[in-house]
Protein backbone atom coordinates (compact mmCIF):
# COMPACT_ATOMS: atom_id res chain seq x y z
CA UNK A 1 0.00 0.00 0.00
CA UNK A 2 1.28 2.93 -0.85
CA UNK A 3 0.55 6.57 1.37
CA UNK A 4 0.13 9.28 -1.04
CA UNK A 5 2.34 12.66 0.42
CA UNK A 6 -1.02 14.78 0.67
CA UNK A 7 -2.69 12.28 2.89
CA UNK A 8 0.89 12.27 4.91
CA UNK A 9 0.85 15.48 5.11
CA UNK A 10 -2.58 15.99 6.46
CA UNK A 11 -2.01 13.28 9.21
CA UNK A 12 0.84 14.58 10.50
CA UNK A 13 -1.00 18.61 10.42
CA UNK A 14 -3.68 16.91 12.40
CA UNK A 15 -1.57 15.11 14.98
CA UNK A 16 0.63 18.30 15.36
CA UNK A 17 -2.63 20.83 15.78
CA UNK A 18 -3.74 17.51 18.43
CA UNK A 19 -0.54 18.10 20.57
CA UNK A 20 -1.29 21.59 21.10
CA UNK A 21 -4.94 21.02 21.73
CA UNK A 22 -4.62 20.08 25.37
CA UNK A 23 -2.68 23.43 25.73
CA UNK A 24 -4.84 25.69 26.48
CA UNK A 25 -5.92 28.75 28.49
CA UNK A 26 -3.15 29.79 31.14
CA UNK A 27 -0.57 26.79 29.52
CA UNK A 28 -1.27 28.33 26.10
CA UNK A 29 0.02 31.71 26.93
CA UNK A 30 3.12 30.44 29.16
CA UNK A 31 3.93 27.84 25.97
CA UNK A 32 3.80 31.40 23.80
CA UNK A 33 6.28 32.85 25.63
CA UNK A 34 8.60 29.90 25.43
CA UNK A 35 8.26 28.86 28.76
CA UNK A 36 9.20 25.26 29.44
CA UNK A 37 6.22 23.25 31.31
CA UNK A 38 8.56 22.77 34.51
CA UNK A 39 8.05 26.74 35.28
CA UNK A 40 4.95 25.50 37.68
CA UNK A 41 5.29 22.01 37.32
CA UNK A 42 7.65 19.79 39.20
CA UNK A 43 7.65 17.45 36.59
CA UNK A 44 7.78 17.94 32.38
CA UNK A 45 4.73 16.01 32.34
CA UNK A 46 2.70 17.74 34.39
CA UNK A 47 -0.02 15.45 35.98
CA UNK A 48 -0.54 17.62 39.15
CA UNK A 49 -2.22 20.91 39.96
CA UNK A 50 -0.01 24.14 40.25
CA UNK A 51 -0.02 25.32 44.16
CA UNK A 52 -0.90 29.24 44.63
CA UNK A 53 3.12 29.83 45.73
CA UNK A 54 4.11 28.47 42.40
CA UNK A 55 2.31 31.36 40.35
CA UNK A 56 2.45 34.04 42.82
CA UNK A 57 6.52 33.61 41.79
CA UNK A 58 5.91 35.44 38.92
CA UNK A 59 2.78 37.41 39.49
CA UNK A 60 3.03 39.83 42.23
CA UNK A 61 -1.10 39.43 44.40
CA UNK A 62 -0.67 43.48 44.68
CA UNK A 63 -0.37 43.53 40.52
CA UNK A 64 -2.71 41.24 39.93
CA UNK A 65 -5.68 42.86 42.36
CA UNK A 66 -4.70 46.55 40.36
CA UNK A 67 -5.46 44.54 37.19
CA UNK A 68 -8.59 43.02 38.39
CA UNK A 69 -10.05 46.49 39.25
CA UNK A 70 -10.00 47.56 35.39
CA UNK A 71 -12.12 44.69 34.53
CA UNK A 72 -14.79 44.61 37.32
CA UNK A 73 -17.30 45.62 34.97
CA UNK A 74 -17.10 42.03 33.33
CA UNK A 75 -17.89 40.58 36.78
CA UNK A 76 -20.83 42.97 37.83
CA UNK A 77 -18.54 45.28 39.17
CA UNK A 78 -16.07 42.54 41.73
CA UNK A 79 -12.84 42.18 41.24
CA UNK A 80 -11.84 38.73 40.39
CA UNK A 81 -8.37 39.46 41.94
CA UNK A 82 -9.55 40.15 45.32
CA UNK A 83 -11.95 37.50 46.25
CA UNK A 84 -13.77 37.08 49.65
CA UNK A 85 -12.31 33.60 49.83
CA UNK A 86 -8.02 33.73 51.31
CA UNK A 87 -6.73 30.91 49.68
CA UNK A 88 -9.07 30.72 47.06
CA UNK A 89 -6.76 29.00 44.17
CA UNK A 90 -6.19 30.50 40.92
CA UNK A 91 -6.65 26.95 39.40
CA UNK A 92 -10.65 27.88 40.12
CA UNK A 93 -11.21 30.11 37.53
CA UNK A 94 -7.69 29.44 35.54
CA UNK A 95 -7.50 25.65 34.30
CA UNK A 96 -4.11 25.76 33.40
CA UNK A 97 -4.60 23.29 30.07
CA UNK A 98 -8.51 23.81 29.82
CA UNK A 99 -10.56 27.28 29.68
CA UNK A 100 -11.38 29.41 32.11
CA UNK A 101 -13.86 29.63 34.20
CA UNK A 102 -15.65 32.25 35.90
CA UNK A 103 -15.85 30.57 39.43
CA UNK A 104 -17.88 33.14 40.96
CA UNK A 105 -20.77 33.08 38.56
CA UNK A 106 -21.38 30.29 40.83
CA UNK A 107 -22.87 32.09 43.40
CA UNK A 108 -22.75 35.68 41.91
CA UNK A 109 -25.21 34.79 39.11
CA UNK A 110 -24.43 33.43 35.65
Amino acid sequence: MKLSPLFIGLAAAALFSFSFAEAAGVAEKHAAKNMPCTVCHQAPTGGQDVEYTKCVQCHNPDQLKAAGEKIKPKFDGLNPHAPHFEDLSCLECHKGHAPQENFCAGCHGK
